[in-house]
């Protein structure tokens, strides 16, 4: 049963929340907005206009996944930082590249792309990632501060030994550059 509200009150100018509502203009969507039941002083219902969660869920979505890029960028600064302090011979003989790093969710595993200028050595230095992993891994987690130190899982990224192929098949053809057609 809808209270209504104390004629002293009405008189001094006190209006209740149903009055409020009532003498509102109507909401976006022409309609009048949904008065709420009272019981008392406790006001039950909806009030204003609904929701759409739709829009909320992407939002958050959207902050997590930017969340994560963020954690990708720092734990991609940070092992380039920590790969210098490995003392294994395999991993400091090489000159090591991280090119990317892709993360999880819930931040247990990311997935480190490296590649490696000497092709020749590349087998051993990730022989020597993975065994450095368990160092690597805990320094992580010290100097970022997470939750939880992510498991480093180390992926061969053959990106950059690729592209240098490639530009050196486009050199062999001998065409002339925009700058040397310049210089004639």
């Amino acid at each position: 049963m809808i209270q209504s509200q104390p004629p002293q009150l009405r008189q001094a100018g006190f209006l209740s929340p149903r009055d409020v509502i009532a003498n509102q203009s109507s909401d976006w969507c022409g309609n009048l907005p949904d008065i709420p039941e009272t019981i008392g002083d406790c006001h039950v219902g909806p009030v204003g206009p609904p929701r759409n969660d739709s829009n909320d869920n992407k939002e958050g979505a959207n902050m997590a996944s930017n969340r994560i890029l963020l954690i990708n960028e720092e734990i991609q600064k940070e092992l380039s930082s920590l790969l210098r302090t490995v003392k294994d011979p395999r991993v400091q003989d090489v000159m090591i590249s991280i090119t990317r790093v892709e993360t999880t969710p819930d931040l247990r595993y990311t997935k480190v792309y490296v590649s490696f200028l000497q092709e020749d050595k590349a087998s051993e230095a990730m022989k020597g990632l993975k065994s450095a992993a368990g160092y690597l891994r805990r320094q992580l987690g010290t100097n970022l501060r997470l939750r939880y130190a992510p498991e480093i899982v180390w992926a061969l990224d053959d990106s950059i030994t690729y592209g240098a192929r490639m530009l050196g098949l486009i050199n062999s053809l001998g065409v002339k550059h925009d700058e040397d057609a310049d210089q004639e």
